[in-house]
Formats: C-alpha cells, structure tokens, sequence
C-alpha cells in the first residue's frame, strides 16, 4: 500500500511532539510498516523479531531497545507477543480497504460482462449462415479446464495462485515463499468460503518479505517449520482478535508472525503441589 494512515490530532498532539526527533522518526517508520503491510497498526508476533530485523524496520540506530524506550513515551504499546502503533488510524485504512475491494469487485464484473459479450460475438457473427466464419478461433485453448473449473454459466473462475504461484522446484522439496502462500491459501479459503483471498501489492511486498525471512534460515529449519505448517495456519486463522478478524487475517499478516508461529508455543509447567513441613522436616503422603 502507498498509503500512511497517520491520525493528525495524535501527530498534532503535544505527546507526540514533545519527544524527540528521533523517536519521533522511528514512529513513524512503524507507521508506515504497518501501513505497507495492512496491520491495522499492529506488528503481529513483534516479540520475537531479531536485531536485523528490528534494524530493518526502524532504519538506522533502531533496535529492540528503541520499542523500550518508545513503549514508556506512550508511542507503542505491547499486547501479549505483539506491538500496537499508538496513533494509527485503523479506521481510515478499514476504509481505504473496503474502497479498493469494492472497486476491483466492480472491476472483475466489468471484465467478466466484456468477457461474455465478446464470446457471445465470436459465436454468432452474423444472422447469415452463408457468410458465418468457419475458421477456427485463434484464441489460444486452456487445457485441462474442464466442468470442475467452471460455475453453472460455463465461466472459467481462477483463483489468484492459480497459474501464478509454481510448485516447488527444490530437489530437496524445501518450500519457497510463494509454495507457502499457495499452501496458506487452501485453509484460509476453507474459512472464508468464496471469499478471493486477495491481498494486491501488500501481499506481493510480504512474499517478497517472507523470501528473505526464508533465505536467511538453515534447510533444516525450513524443512521444519514446513513439518509444522497446518499447525502454523490454524494457530493464525484461529486468532479471533477483532482486528485480525475484521481484516480476514491477510496473508501479510501471517508473514509478519511467521517467525513466531514456527516455534511451538511452550506448555505451561506442571503445578507443583506445596509440600507440607512440621519443624522444618518434610511431611510424607
């Protein structure tokens, strides 16, 4: 996204101007991160981002001892393992998203109008046999299509990996990031029904993101955390936060927390009964 959802009475307001230039900067670097990403001004699984990536995000001279001295000045705010944007306007972004999918709604209709209108022209060119074309259409034919990729009118549906995202080439079957998006999209789709995933440029930016995450891990931990991916995606798609919900956790947001996610989390420790003692001398039974 190109955007920036800044709240201008937050960034107008003596609390965010009181600070100085630097914390200010590395604010709004969180801002537009989020933005980029679509969060709705929460960097998911923030918790277990590392140096570089902290680095990363905030620029020069940011790390994680920045958050801490930016989370006192009431800039961020952690939530569990996640880190809210004080300021962001997640209102203003909800809007811009529901907008942009109504118009490429609108856009895939017009497409498909034109789309039918042009068979229906190449079929019935004239009201004369005598003069109807018997040359065959040079419209190149997609194999393997046939009523199982198709609705009751007889039009082709493609779902956006489809066609777009290759199967793995490894020999050693290692995933790349665009066999994750492939492989996140058939759970997802199995919650949101016939719902397209969508996602445009923000989801393009966090495939690209996750390659880098991906390139910097040893083949083991991929296989791994590959070993762990059902277990990854339901853990994310069952988080009913009301702003993962409302947003229908987006792919993007998933790649935010995938670090996070591939590390099981760690079952709480036993409770361990007291132990009952009379004179300093442990009871038994």
């Amino acid at each position: 996204m190109k955007k920036t959802f800044l709240a201008n009475d937050f960034v107008r307001s003596l609390r965010f101007l009181e600070h100085p230039p630097a914390l200010r900067g590395f604010t709004l670097a969180l801002h537009s991160y989020c933005a980029e990403r679509e969060t709705g001004g929460v960097i998911y699984g923030a918790a277990e981002f590392t140096g570089p990536m902290w680095r990363g995000l905030l620029g020069r001279g940011g790390n994680r001892s920045t958050i801490d001295a930016m989370e006192p000045a009431g800039l961020v705010r952690w939530r569990g393992g996640d880190l809210e944007i004080v300021g962001y306007d997640a209102e203003a972004e909800e809007k811009y998203r529901g907008k942009r999918d109504a118009g490429k709604a609108g856009g895939i209709a017009s497409g498909e109008s034109r789309r039918e209108t042009k068979e229906k022209g190449e079929r019935f060119p004239t009201d004369d046999p005598s003069t109807a074309s018997t040359t065959p259409s040079s419209t190149p034919v997609r194999e393997g299509r046939g009523k199982e990729g198709r609705g009751e009118d007889g039009v082709g549906r493609m779902s956006e990996s489809e066609g777009s995202v290759p199967p793995s080439t490894d020999p050693a079957g290692i995933w790349t990031a665009a066999d994750w998006k492939r492989q996140f999209e058939a759970p997802w789709l199995a919650r949101y029904g016939g719902l397209a995933m969508g996602g445009g440029v923000s989801a393009a930016k966090a495939t690209g993101d996750l390659a880098d995450q991906l390139a910097s891990l040893p083949d083991a931990d991929r296989l791994a955390a590959q070993e762990r991916a059902p277990q990854m995606f339901a853990e994310f798609l069952n988080d009913e936060s009301p702003q993962i919900a409302s947003a229908r956790h987006p792919w993007s947001w998933f790649v935010t927390r995938f670090d996070g996610l591939r590390v099981p989390k760690a079952k709480p420790a036993p409770r361990r009964e007291p132990q009952r003692t009379r004179g300093g001398l442990r009871i038994l039974g």
